[in-house]
């Protein structure tokens, strides 16, 4: 294995196999992900512990519950919109490009990133409302609003996603 190859472990061959199960991104790109050669590649694929966790994960991305295809779908949606992002960059800064169209890039970029609009117009459901009404002598009433929006979290972050962000 090449001294810039990724130390291998259980971990790093089941992100491997979840990335080729998934299908999401081409094999060179999750290959150069990892910093394995070709050869190296075709060892790991072809190992014992890597076809079983590829197995698993086959297994479990393939699922016809409505939970597994709204995680595919919403996977998908999220390379999708990941891929794009290079391209709106240089929209908006691509001097050709009408001040409109830069506005509305700059409006989904802030809502993808989770300011403006987004926070503005989360459901109900994604808010936590807290009201205090102070009531005392001689001071009139005083109150708080404190209004927080929840955001999802993600917990799961692959070298591959790393890669595509740096």
């Amino acid at each position: 294995m090449s001294e810039q190859a990724m130390v291998l472990n259980d971990v790093t061959v089941s992100r491997m196999a979840r990335e080729v199960a998934r299908n999401l991104f081409p094999v060179e790109r999750i290959r150069d992900a990892y910093k394995l050669s070709i050869q190296e590649f075709d060892a790991i694929v072809g190992s014992q512990m890597f076809q079983q966790r590829l197995g698993e994960e086959l297994e479990i991305w393939n699922a016809s519950t409505p939970m597994a295809i709204s995680t595919r779908i919403s996977a998908k949606a999220a390379t999708m919109i990941e891929e794009s992002i290079a391209e709106v960059y240089t929209l908006i800064h691509d001097r050709a490009q009408p001040m409109a169209a830069k506005v509305e890039a700059l409006k989904w970029a802030s809502r993808i990133a989770g300011i403006g609009e987004r926070a503005e117009n989360a459901s109900i459901g994604d808010r936590v409302v807290l009201n205090i009404n102070f009531t005392g002598a001689g001071n009139g009433e005083r109150s708080l609003h404190i209004e927080k929006v929840i955001e999802p979290l993600s917990v799961e972050i692959s070298p591959l996603e790393v890669a595509s962000n740096g």
